[in-house]
């Protein structure tokens, strides 16, 4: 009995038990329209199709190319479950669970395989496990692309270890299947080079020439094979969206401080934040660690070398946020860079235990009252991501900057509060305007009904932008004044540029419809049967057309 509770086996059980009771209710979310709904509601037709699956890797995170990023594993995971099982948003939330779990147990295999010590190593894998500042990690769908990254490098990491203690070419092989991956992931895993490298130094591996050489041909193998997907699917990155050095220092400073405070006292966590307002806390727990990491530098309690490490660990997976000229402080981007944090506090922990056995019960006492009160939190961090509605609601009140209204504006027109639209976009606008608040205009002019007035609007942006949405609000303007063609003409034009959005789908049924052709209107939504056939709404307008149709 004593092996078993010692065992890897019954910590991946207790995970199990404890992330599933903490996160189990998020089965039953809402997908978020920011990121979720693009990459899997409004995609449906297309990532549904098993034939499309292998295309995924050689295009953009949109499937449009119209987009810079690159997350082809994380696409694909959305794929393979719609193909399995249909589209179920329940599916979505249980795949990031496991996840999650999955994730953190390869973390405490990664430092046992590095010999960290195993009962220390599985009391911080379950404290971060419940920590709330990687909430969203779990319950925000599309944020899974960490854990996916993190999963991939913690298994090429250990096959690193491998390769440098048992010299098997096998261990190296699977080393760069797994960091390609990572890679495909998310593009952050370069770093890995640089960490392998520090981590080689800082644990003092015997490393010969020949294993640094195969390493960096199989790394460099992996990275090019990366580099070539990438280049097939975003052939000219926007290059214009990276900060400038000042601007590279104003946003590590301002994401550490906030960082830091959130993991050491994780107190209110924004769902979206812009601008980071310095507070008196902030200064006192950033001074409070960056004191405690001095002395523990200085009096050796932990080997300065493995110090210097875990800091190197943690700002060097934390550094490609903050190259982003438009910087977005959002907390689920810690999962990785945590992994230094957490290494940090295992070693000291180690440290406390073998030189002040006397602490051992306080220390147990502060774990077991810091493990319930980060549970508790992550418990009301995750009901933020509730629903679209607690999303938006939150992420506004976080930081009621330009871009936060701006997503809180369309959340109002969708919902019918014009009149609280209105009052936001009349304050956005009062200094600048730009196309995307014409854009909103435009969205209120119709959703209030103002149609003529909507069309205006459009077919002027038309002329400066190209733009889907506005192709895809013409098609309907058009559709509501009868005028067919001019409609079908707009859904082409959306269809050129959005061509695997499944909303081109319906908007083509309804035109038909209205046409009267009800024969082609029921084999165009036939033809998404594979997907919404469960859904009660869309069988019985599937059956009223087929009726209509006399079919």
């Amino acid at each position: 009995m004593k092996d078993f509770i010692n065992s890897k086996i019954c910590f991946l059980i207790i995970l199990i038990v404890v992330i599933g009771s903490l996160y189990g209710k998020s089965i039953n979310f809402e997908l978020m329209d920011l990121d979720d709904k693009p990459s899997i509601t409004n995609s449906l037709h297309y990532i549904s199709n098993i034939r499309n699956l292998p295309k995924i890797f050689f295009q953009d995170t949109t499937y449009k190319n119209k987009s810079t990023y690159y997350r082809p594993v994380l696409m694909s995971s959305f794929s393979i479950e719609t193909i399995l099982f249909g589209y179920d948003t329940r599916v979505y939330h249980i795949s990031n669970i496991v996840m999650f779990i999955f994730t953190m147990y390869l973390i405490y295999l990664f430092f046992v395989k590095i010999k960290l010590n195993k009962n220390i190593s599985k009391a911080i894998c379950l404290l971060f496990a419940v920590h709330p500042v990687l909430a969203s990690n779990v319950v925000y769908v599309s944020t899974r692309a960490e854990m996916l990254m993190a999963i991939f490098m913690m298994l090429s990491f250990i096959n690193f270890i491998s390769y440098i203690e048992t010299n098997k070419i096998k261990n190296m092989i699977l080393f760069s299947l797994f960091l390609l991956p990572a890679l495909l992931s998310k593009e952050t895993a370069v770093m890995s080079i640089f960490v392998l490298a520090a981590f080689v130094y800082a644990f003092d591996y015997n490393v010969s020439k020949k294993q640094i050489i195969n390493t960096i041909m199989f790394f460099s193998a992996a990275t090019a094979v990366y580099i070539v997907c990438r280049f097939i699917a975003i052939p000219e990155p926007q290059a214009s969206s990276f900060a400038t050095v000042p601007i590279i220092f104003l946003n590590a400073f301002n994401s550490l401080m906030i960082f830091t405070e959130k993991i050491f006292a994780p107190g209110y966590i924004a769902v979206l934040l812009y601008d980071v307002h310095i507070t008196p806390s902030m200064i006192f727990v950033n001074t409070f660690i960056a004191a405690v990491l001095i002395s523990v530098f200085i009096t050796k309690a932990v080997e300065g070398k493995k110090v210097l490490f875990c800091v190197f660990w943690f700002l060097l997976f934390l550094f490609p946020n903050f190259c982003i000229y438009e910087q977005q402080i959002l907390f689920h981007r810690l999962l990785v860079p945590l992994i230094g944090i957490e290494m940090f506090i295992i070693l000291l922990t180690e440290y406390m235990l073998n030189n002040f056995s006397i602490l051992k019960k306080y220390l147990v006492i502060l774990y077991i009252c810091i493990l319930f009160l980060f549970s508790f939190s992550a418990w009301f961090q995750e009901e933020k991501y509730r629903t679209q509605n607690d999303f938006m609601v939150n992420s506004y009140l976080d930081d009621r900057n330009r871009i936060s209204s701006i997503q809180f504006i369309e959340y109002c027109i969708q919902k019918g509060d014009f009149k609280k639209a209105r009052e936001l976009l009349a304050e956005r606008t009062k200094n600048s305007l730009t196309y995307r608040d014409i854009l909103q205009y435009a969205a209120l002019e119709f959703s209030e009904g103002n149609i003529d007035k909507a069309e205006e609007t459009y077919l002027h942006l038309e002329e400066s932008i190209t733009y889907d949405t506005i192709y895809k609000n013409l098609s309907k303007i058009y559709l509501i004044k009868k005028d067919y063609d001019k409609a079908f003409e707009y859904l082409d034009k959306f269809k050129k540029m959005s061509q695997n959005d499944t909303w081109a789908v319906f908007q083509e049924e309804k035109i038909y419809e209205e046409m009267g052709n009800y024969k082609k209107a029921y084999e165009i939504l036939s033809s998404v049967s594979g997907i919404y056939g469960k859904d009660k709404y869309y069988a019985e307008k599937l059956e009223a057309l087929r009726s209509k149709a006399g079919l």
